[in-house]
């Protein structure tokens, strides 16, 4: 369930809400959006690169800028003063190594405040599950074949204009809705629609219906 929040969060900031309530009757969940999402007026994603191998860093800048899709904010290779300037610096989306002198990836990005939209590029694959639990969109091996680039690029682009809604919350709040409601399965697949709530209903012990309100 907080997972399920932060990442709304990541994506929305406040412009979400989760509403859940719980009464003798059943249980209503509801989940609003916003009806189209700031960040998909923009053509261009804004990034931002740490690496602290200067080779790995400008081959990785070298090929966004070859998508035509990205525009470079700022890189760094010291994570400590890369996370002074995330701070400051407003961007869609950090590309970041993991294993760094100073503070790791996940270090540094649990010191932000407000956390962005991240893609790990590392040369280690044994911190991809890691990466996914902290809800990144991709995690990319180096050296950086462009073409999964190209792929995290659009589930990117995907994401910042909402159009990944129900493929990435529909399980999470499927699963929400099953323990707020104490039940054990939803009889359809759950569809979110943008500024539209659901209503779980009880029919009967152990089968619960999903209802758009």
């Amino acid at each position: 369930m907080n997972n399920l929040e932060e990442r709304l969060a990541t994506i929305y900031g406040d412009a979400a809400k989760l509403q859940i309530d719980s009464s003798a009757a059943g249980t209503a969940v509801a989940l609003f959006l916003p009806l189209s999402n700031r960040k998909s007026r923009m053509s261009v994603v804004r990034a931002y690169l740490v690496d602290d191998e200067t080779l790995a860093l400008k081959r990785l800048a070298r090929l966004l800028r070859e998508t035509g899709r990205v525009e470079l904010v700022g890189s760094h290779t010291d994570p400590t003063k890369a996370l002074a300037e995330l701070q400051a610096l407003p961007c869609d989306v950090v590309f970041a190594d993991i294993e760094m002198p100073g503070l790791s990836g996940f270090e540094m990005l649990s010191k932000l405040a407000s956390q962005p939209l991240v893609i790990f590029t590392t040369a280690y694959s044994q911190y991809a599950l890691q990466a996914f639990e902290l809800h990144s969109v991709d995690y990319l091996v180096k050296p950086i074949d462009p073409r999964h680039l190209d792929r995290a690029l659009a589930k990117l682009e995907r994401i910042l204009n909402g159009a990944e809604i129900a493929a990435t919350f529909g399980e999470a709040l499927g699963t929400a809705c099953r323990r707020a409601a104490r039940q054990t399965r939803v009889p359809r697949p759950l569809a979110i629609a943008p500024g539209r709530p659901y209503r779980i209903r009880r029919s009967r012990p152990r089968h619960t219906l999903l209802r758009e309100r």
